[in-house]
């Protein structure tokens, strides 16, 4: 078990590094959560000064610009959680870039301001480490927490804060909005049907099908606009689009019907990867892969929301949290001849269950490694017959059989926790390696517990080592 655990960690951080490695690295701009810690200036505890000093139902006005005075938010309400002695907002959710807070006031009942962060010049201004307005980064991996100090209004004056009244505007929400999904034709633009997904923190919680007209969404009882949500446009064929709409965006299209231009996905039946499986319980309901090469990928969640990734001569990754379901059947297509390197790791229960990789015709490195926490998560067949310009896998799996290409180049092998027919796959490494005359490459095989291994397979194995240089390690 102690050696599982090491193993576990070391495909963990080769993962990490895999994805740190690259500044190059493009993703697909979808919205991350945002969230804001909120301390007072100095003196010890401030965390639980505050805490203690903010009544139950008091909430965020935040109001965001772009750095090029682009309105983003106004006075935008974000409720306060309580963690432990500290408060933090619930998340915003906010396409990564750069934003510019201009206003934060804390509110009790969206009508008296309890605390703000006072203007830059004004006399208040030195009480905090960062006056607004303040610019702040939306990272494109993880959640961006913002650390902010906000000064009580107890015994001030707005003028002390640079405003010149606490004037709160909130306009309420229309009950409905109007939307128009369009796709590119030879005449243009054409009204086309969609489908429309309302997801909030915890993920999707209505559905709506849009026809090929202006359509009129109304609020209902199992869509409730909240204080804003993400709408996401899918389409069969198409790459979707996913947009914050915050109760000021709802009002902008009560009338002016909010109007979305759908691009055109890959061909239809050019080649894929598939990977099919179920991602329901484990460390996280995710699947981690990362890919090295250049060119413009689509990728199919298995819930009809598909992206478009762009990358050139660099890393591309993908780290995708799935809502809770049963089955899930991802399609990747695309450049997938111009990946020369993968990394594919799942991390859940059960798992990763099939995949299809013939595509990827070029990979020439390929790590593999499923959740052996619970041996529940396994692929039945892993066929790289077509990869035959492999010069590297490392393979941490149960598994029935592994197929390996007649010609490859392969000098590194790494396996774990692996049930195959030692003979075949040994013997298709060695007899390429001798035909090729393949020196000083690296076997090691890491079963869990001592194995005893064919002799013919030993055989093989010691005359990698001793005729062409092979370091080899086995149980």
């Amino acid at each position: 078990m102690k050696k599982s655990l090491l193993l576990f960690t070391l495909f963990v951080t080769l993962l990490c590094v895999t994805q740190s490695c690259s500044d190059e690295q493009q993703q697909a701009v979808t919205p991350r959560d945002v969230s804001f810690s909120l301390g007072l200036p100095g003196g010890d505890n401030t965390h639980g000064r505050m805490a203690a000093e903010i009544p139950d139902g008091a909430a965020v006005l935040i109001t965001l610009t772009k750095p090029d005075g682009t309105p983003v938010l106004s006075q935008e309400r974000i409720n306060i959680l309580h963690l432990g002695n500290g408060l933090v907002t619930e998340p915003l959710r906010l396409e990564p870039g750069e934003y510019t807070i201009t206003d934060f006031w804390i509110v009790q009942d969206s009508s008296e301001v309890l605390f703000l962060i006072p203007q830059a010049g004004s006399p208040l201004a030195t009480h905090v480490y960062r006056p607004v307005p303040f610019n702040f980064s939306v990272n494109v991996d993880g959640v961006t927490n913002i650390s902010v100090q906000v000064v009580s209004t107890e015994n001030q004056e707005p003028e002390d804060f640079g405003y010149a009244s606490f004037g709160i505007s909130i306009a309420p929400a229309p009950s409905y909005f109007r939307i128009a999904v369009f796709v590119a034709s030879e005449g243009g633009l054409t009204m086309t049907d969609a489908e429309a997904v309302f997801i909030e923190t915890f993920g999707p919680f209505a559905a709506r099908q849009l026809a090929a007209k202006i359509n009129t969404i109304e609020e209902s009882s199992d869509l409730k606009w909240g204080r804003g949500f993400v709408l996401r446009i899918n389409k069969p064929g198409y790459v979707s689009i996913e947009r914050t709409m915050n109760l000021s965006d709802l009002a902008l299209h009560k009338d002016t019907p909010l109007e979305i231009v759908l691009e055109q996905g890959p061909p239809a039946g050019s080649p894929a990867m598939i990977l099919s499986g179920a991602w329901m319980t484990g460390p996280a309901p995710e699947l981690n892969f990362r890919m090295e090469g250049s060119g413009v990928l689509y990728a199919e969640w298995g819930n009809g929301f598909m992206e478009k990734f762009t990358f050139n001569s660099g890393l591309f990754g993908e780290r995708y949290n799935f809502d809770y379901s049963s089955l899930h059947t991802i399609t990747v297509q695309g450049d997938l001849d111009k990946i020369v390197s993968m990394t594919l790791i799942s991390l859940c229960d059960p798992g990763l269950k099939a995949m299809d990789i013939h595509a990827l015709t070029n990979l020439r490195h390929f790590i593999f490694g499923q959740d052996f926490m619970t041996h529940r998560g396994t692929v039945v067949d892993l066929d790289l017959s077509s990869q035959t310009k492999l010069d590297s896998i490392s393979l941490e799996f149960h598994t029935a059989h592994v197929i390996l290409p007649s010609q490859h180049n392969l000098h590194y092998v790494n396996v774990y926790h692996w049930v195959d027919d030692y003979s075949v796959f040994v013997g298709n490494i060695y007899n390429n390696a001798v035909a090729k005359n393949i020196r000083n490459g690296f076997f090691h095989y890491g079963y869990q517990t001592n194995n005893q291994l064919p002799q013919d397979v030993v055989e093989k194995l010691e005359s990698l080592r001793e005729d062409l240089g092979w370091d080899v390690s086995y149980h």
